[in-house]
């Protein structure tokens, strides 16, 4: 069974370390060092993470019940596996499965560490303990840690994990979990699909799966109650995690369940259906972050978003405000704005400048970009309401300095303010004043002088997805005008920021004419 979770941790450091430090031969972590520590585990997608049994009489979950095997993993090799694509394509000389390897029991340590990790909903660290293995060809890897493998690389190449699992399930020694897993990704996998055909379908199958993981939320909390009372502590925690694990995948599927209404802009079918799981996923950071978006959505329900986004903020932002992702912070200045507490909006802006020109004096070359899209989404607000002055001067503010704020997302955004100004200032609306005018012609001089090197293209959507329309326009934007023609052969059209900026301001130049 499990012990302390501190008792554990340290056991697995002290044996993980005395084989680094015993065995350098064997070059633990290289394989880490190789990646950079730079790829993402997607959080996705939640099967059962295997470390394999090493006592028949210990208690292992069904695959039924979603759960992680909780016992020491044991090594085995199979000597006629075929090869296996390596993940993210790096290639270290493999260390073999020496006896002195299986006397480290490192790979072992290491599978229980990932499990562990995995348990916990830290992804990173399992991504981090499994490529902290000494280097093998994946046709010298034992079944669990190819099993594992293909479960944490699932939001990187998920063709590649199915792949590695079907692998698996022709072996004799393959883990218990991997046809569950395989099945469980493999049915969420084709409903999603299904959704971009055929929604009301997909609709009602996420429905049939969330219906399968609210009747195990009910068991476990069932069970969990049982062991409070017995005052089981290792069943308690064991319930535990399978409850938190059950939890993670039944707010996956309702998201993805949810998403087909949000793709119609229905925000008051997508607000009941969150509404109708507040039993299980009331407290989910995940599940919270959502209802606050699809309250915003509605535009007459800032209030209520407020609430929801200010303690997903207060959560993150303990240690630095630029752990709040930049939308929500945007978000949450708009539903300020919009309900009369611009004090609030503006000490949050206050709190995001005051945080970037910290971290700026620490690592000037790190790109922020919390402080310009909340200007950016703020200014938007603004012009939509018909304040251009206001509006476009924190379109402009949200850009300085240019050299490092503009680039082809960002423009694409700002541009848009620009064009409906003149879409308005052409119906004679509005005047175009003096002062307004001699800022947008200085901003678009100078987004000209920094936007050379950002080109794009044009595309009609027949030449890049074979389609029969050639109405609707498509771009794509390259840092360089060499890679821009290489990638389409010079036949087609380039444009750079700096040449919309100046048609832009021919625009307004002719305006006042």
């Amino acid at each position: 069974m499990l012990k302390q979770n501190d008792e554990l941790e340290k056991i697995l450091d002290e044996v993980i370390t005395r084989g680094i430090r015993e065995h350098p031969e064997l070059c633990v972590g290289v394989n880490h060092i190789k990646r950079n520590s730079s790829s993402s585990i997607s959080n996705k997608e939640t099967p059962n993470m295997v470390v394999k049994e090493s006592n028949d009489n210990d208690e292992l979950f069904s695959p039924g019940s979603s759960a992680i095997g909780a016992t020491v993993a044991t090594e085995s090799k199979e000597e006629n596996a075929p090869i296996v694509s390596n993940d993210n394509n790096v290639h270290t000389k493999s260390v073999g499965n020496s006896q002195t390897l299986k006397d480290t029991l490192l790979i072992e340590v290491l599978n229980l560490k990932t499990a562990k990790e995995f348990l916990s909903r830290n992804m990173e660290k399992a991504e981090l303990a499994v490529h902290t293995m000494p280097p093998r060809d994946e046709h010298e890897l034992d079944p669990v840690t190819l099993h594992n493998h293909a479960l944490l690389n699932i939001g990187n190449d998920i063709n590649e994990s199915f792949r590695k699992l079907n692998f698996l399930l022709t072996q004799d020694s393959f883990p218990k979990e991997t046809f569950y897993n395989l099945l469980e990704t493999f049915d969420f996998l084709e409903t999603t699909i299904l959704a971009q055909t055929s929604p009301a379908e997909a609709y009602q199958r996420f429905g049939l799966i969330n219906d399968q993981y609210i009747e195990r939320l009910r068991q476990l909390t069932k069970k969990l109650n049982e062991a409070r009372i017995n005052n089981d502590t290792n069943k308690i925690k064991e319930t535990v995690y399978l409850y938190l694990e059950a939890l993670e995948k039944y707010v996956q599927v309702l998201m993805s369940q949810a998403r087909v209404y949000w793709e119609k802009n229905n925000w008051k079918m997508v607000q009941k259906i969150l509404e109708n799981s507040q039993e299980f996923a009331c407290d989910h950071d995940t599940y919270r972050l959502n209802m606050a978006h699809v309250l915003f959505m509605q535009q007459n329900k800032f209030q209520e978003a407020i609430q929801f986004y200010e303690p997903i903020v207060h959560k993150q932002a303990h240690s630095s405000i630029l752990n709040v992702t930049a939308m929500v912070l945007a978000n949450l200045c708009v539903a300020y704005i919009m309900t009369s507490q611009n004090r609030d909006a503006e000490e949050l802006i206050k709190q995001i400048e005051k945080e970037e020109d910290r971290v700026s004096q620490i690592n000037p070359k790190k790109p922020l970009y919390h402080l310009c899209i909340v200007n950016l989404v703020i200014g938007t607000l603004y012009c939509s309401k018909g304040n251009y002055t206001f509006g476009l001067g924190q379109i402009v503010k949200s850009l300085e300095p240019l050299d490092k704020r503009l680039g082809a997302d960002t423009w694409y955004h700002a541009k848009r303010c620009f064009l409906s100004y003149l879409d308005i200032l052409a119906k004679q609306v509005v005047v175009l004043k003096d002062s307004m005018f001699h800022q947008i012609l200085s901003f678009l001089d100078a987004v000209e002088e920094h936007g050379q090197l950002y080109v794009y293209i044009f595309f009609t959507k027949a030449y890049v997805l074979g389609l029969e329309n050639k109405n609707t326009m498509h771009f794509i934007y390259f840092l360089d005008r060499t890679a821009a023609t290489v990638a389409t052969n010079k036949k087609d059209s380039l444009q750079t920021i700096a040449q919309e900026a100046r048609l832009l301001k021919t625009l307004y130049l002719q305006m006042v004419e």
